[in-house]
Protein backbone atom coordinates (compact mmCIF):
# COMPACT_ATOMS: atom_id res chain seq x y z
CA UNK A 1 0.00 0.00 0.00
CA UNK A 2 1.27 3.59 -0.82
CA UNK A 3 1.09 6.10 -3.36
CA UNK A 4 1.67 5.85 -6.71
CA UNK A 5 3.83 9.11 -6.50
CA UNK A 6 5.87 10.54 -4.03
CA UNK A 7 3.75 12.61 -1.99
CA UNK A 8 3.34 13.10 2.09
CA UNK A 9 -0.01 14.05 2.09
CA UNK A 10 -0.98 11.32 0.14
CA UNK A 11 0.72 8.92 2.40
CA UNK A 12 -0.43 10.10 5.39
CA UNK A 13 -3.82 9.96 3.72
CA UNK A 14 -3.46 6.35 3.07
CA UNK A 15 -2.20 5.78 6.85
CA UNK A 16 -4.83 7.50 8.68
CA UNK A 17 -7.26 5.34 6.13
CA UNK A 18 -5.48 2.09 7.53
CA UNK A 19 -5.40 3.01 11.29
CA UNK A 20 -9.52 4.32 10.82
CA UNK A 21 -11.39 1.79 8.76
CA UNK A 22 -8.67 -1.36 8.99
CA UNK A 23 -7.71 -3.90 11.11
CA UNK A 24 -4.22 -3.71 11.42
CA UNK A 25 -1.99 -5.18 14.05
CA UNK A 26 1.07 -3.00 12.82
CA UNK A 27 2.55 -0.70 10.18
CA UNK A 28 5.68 -0.45 8.63
CA UNK A 29 6.79 3.04 6.27
CA UNK A 30 8.82 4.70 4.72
CA UNK A 31 8.70 8.32 5.87
CA UNK A 32 8.56 10.38 2.41
CA UNK A 33 8.26 13.51 4.92
CA UNK A 34 8.86 12.65 8.65
CA UNK A 35 6.96 15.92 9.82
CA UNK A 36 3.88 15.47 7.94
CA UNK A 37 4.04 11.69 9.36
CA UNK A 38 3.99 12.75 13.21
CA UNK A 39 0.56 13.74 14.08
CA UNK A 40 -0.71 10.16 12.17
CA UNK A 41 2.01 7.61 14.22
CA UNK A 42 0.34 9.44 17.53
CA UNK A 43 -2.91 8.40 16.33
CA UNK A 44 -1.84 4.71 15.48
CA UNK A 45 0.21 4.69 18.80
CA UNK A 46 -3.25 5.80 20.62
CA UNK A 47 -5.09 2.86 19.25
CA UNK A 48 -2.26 0.64 19.85
CA UNK A 49 -1.22 0.01 16.78
CA UNK A 50 3.00 -0.24 16.50
CA UNK A 51 4.71 2.06 14.29
CA UNK A 52 8.26 0.23 12.66
CA UNK A 53 9.70 3.05 9.89
CA UNK A 54 12.38 1.42 7.52
CA UNK A 55 14.92 2.97 5.23
CA UNK A 56 13.90 6.57 5.83
CA UNK A 57 13.13 7.65 9.33
CA UNK A 58 10.56 9.58 11.40
CA UNK A 59 12.69 10.07 14.41
CA UNK A 60 10.81 12.78 16.76
CA UNK A 61 7.32 10.52 16.43
CA UNK A 62 6.79 7.69 18.78
CA UNK A 63 7.22 5.40 16.58
CA UNK A 64 8.22 1.99 17.90
CA UNK A 65 11.18 1.36 16.14
CA UNK A 66 13.75 2.05 13.07
CA UNK A 67 15.18 -0.31 10.85
CA UNK A 68 17.47 1.39 8.66
CA UNK A 69 20.64 0.96 6.43
CA UNK A 70 24.12 2.41 7.05
CA UNK A 71 24.09 4.25 3.57
CA UNK A 72 27.66 5.07 3.63
CA UNK A 73 28.93 1.36 4.30
CA UNK A 74 26.48 0.17 1.80
CA UNK A 75 28.07 2.28 -0.50
CA UNK A 76 31.69 1.26 -0.11
CA UNK A 77 29.76 -2.74 -0.40
CA UNK A 78 28.19 -1.65 -3.81
CA UNK A 79 31.50 -0.36 -5.06
CA UNK A 80 33.33 -3.61 -4.11
CA UNK A 81 30.69 -6.29 -5.66
CA UNK A 82 30.95 -3.88 -8.63
CA UNK A 83 34.50 -3.78 -8.55
CA UNK A 84 34.24 -7.91 -8.24
CA UNK A 85 31.49 -8.00 -11.19
CA UNK A 86 33.58 -5.86 -13.48
CA UNK A 87 37.42 -5.83 -12.42
CA UNK A 88 38.35 -3.75 -15.09
CA UNK A 89 36.14 -0.91 -14.29
CA UNK A 90 32.85 0.05 -16.45
CA UNK A 91 30.44 2.82 -16.37
CA UNK A 92 28.10 2.20 -13.48
CA UNK A 93 24.73 3.86 -12.81
CA UNK A 94 22.55 4.57 -9.72
CA UNK A 95 18.77 4.48 -9.90
CA UNK A 96 17.32 5.95 -7.30
CA UNK A 97 14.05 8.16 -5.46
CA UNK A 98 14.59 11.37 -3.62
CA UNK A 99 13.81 9.87 -0.06
CA UNK A 100 15.69 12.00 2.42
CA UNK A 101 18.28 9.36 3.17
CA UNK A 102 19.02 8.58 -0.37
CA UNK A 103 20.87 11.66 -0.42
CA UNK A 104 23.43 10.84 2.14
Amino acid sequence: VGPKVENSDEQVRIVRELIETETVDGIAISAIDPDALTVVIQEAAEKGIPVVTFDSDAPHTNRSIHVGTDNRSFGEQIGKVLRQLQPDGGHFHIVSATSPNILE
